[in-house]
């Protein structure tokens, strides 16, 4: 049923057809990292696509590079950084701040973060 209406959208013409078809693969996009989400990779895509809007506009050639654009790629490294090597380099017992890139789950959140400020670095609205 949904492969029929999605087949009908295609031959539409006009602009919401695009629209349409845009908006599809943005939620199906998201819902599929959803489920992947258990690499960083998967959620640093997860949170480009959370900014859908900024990403369109980037897409149409609306783009401005601003200064979030440091602090984004400095968080994007510090998080793919694996877990392991954390606990190598400074131990059991550490800070807060270099703890919580040791749970796997505050690294995912600051991987989706750091996607989307990403997006948000290059968008120029």
């Amino acid at each position: 049923m949904i492969y029929l209406n999605i087949i009908r959208l295609q031959f539409r013409s006009g602009f919401t057809n695009k629209k349409t078809l845009f908006y599809i693969s943005i939620v199906v996009g998201i819902l599929v990292l959803l489920y992947l989400m258990t690499n960083t990779f998967w959620a640093f895509l997860f949170g480009i696509l959370i900014e859908w809007k900024a990403l369109r506009n980037i897409m149409q050639g609306n783009i401005k590079v601003n200064w979030l654009f440091i602090p984004a790629i400095f968080l994007a490294i510090v998080c793919f950084i694996p877990r392991l090597y954390w606990s190598i380099w400074f131990g059991l017992a550490n800070p807060f701040y270099i703890e919580m890139f040791k749970m796997a789950e505050t690294q995912i959140l600051l991987t989706a973060l750091s996607g989307i400020l990403l997006v948000r670095s290059f968008n120029k609205h």
